[in-house]
Parts: C-alpha cells; sequence; structure tokens
C-alpha cells in the first residue's frame, strides 16, 4: 500500500516510538518508500523526554533522517511512546 502511494505521488511522512525499534521501523520506511520524517528528530524528541521516563533499552539505532536522533535519546536514555506527543500530530492535521 505504501509503495502504490508513493507511486501515486502521493507524500509520505512517518513518525513513531522514539526507541530503537522504532528508529529501525522508521529507516526502513525512509529507505523502502522516500518517507520524510514527521516530528520525528533530535528537537522533537528533546522536547517530549522526560528524565523519569521508561528507560530505553537494547542496541542504539542511526536515524537515517537525522544525525543527532541517536546521541539525543543515548544521553537522556528514556523512550518516548508515539501516545505521549498524539496531540501535537493530531493538531498538525487540523
Amino acid at each position: 500500500m505504501l509503495a502504490q502511494l508513493r507511486d501515486a505521488g502521493i507524500r509520505l511522512r512517518y513518525h513513531g516510538d522514539f526507541d530503537w525499534p522504532g528508529l529501525q521501523i522508521g529507516n526502513r520506511v525512509v529507505r523502502r518508500y522516500g518517507a520524510d520524517s514527521w516530528r520525528f528528530d533530535h528537537d522533537d524528541y528533546l522536547a517530549a523526554a522526560s528524565a523519569d521516563g521508561r528507560p530505553l533499552r537494547g542496541r542504539e539505532v542511526d536515524a537515517i533522517w537525522d544525525d543527532a536522533l541517536r546521541g539525543a535519546m543515548a544521553r537522556i536514555g528514556t523512550l518516548v511512546d508515539e501516545e505521549q506527543v498524539m496531540d501535537d500530530l493530531l493538531q498538525d492535521l487540523r
């Protein structure tokens, strides 16, 4: 479906969880379908991350769309679920 949308000229945007699997999925979507990140860079992470959040687990992953994102996430060390920023995402759609 994503390939069909891309091939039809639709601009694809991706946002996911700010955790290592979320970055892995983002890398695949950006590479395979040419998607742009949507509120999914190091500034967005820093705005949403909390030092008392749940800790990041697993192997660190670079984000191919933002060279600074992995470093920011490793420094803060907490994950940000997509649901935590849902209001911002929905605001963009209004």
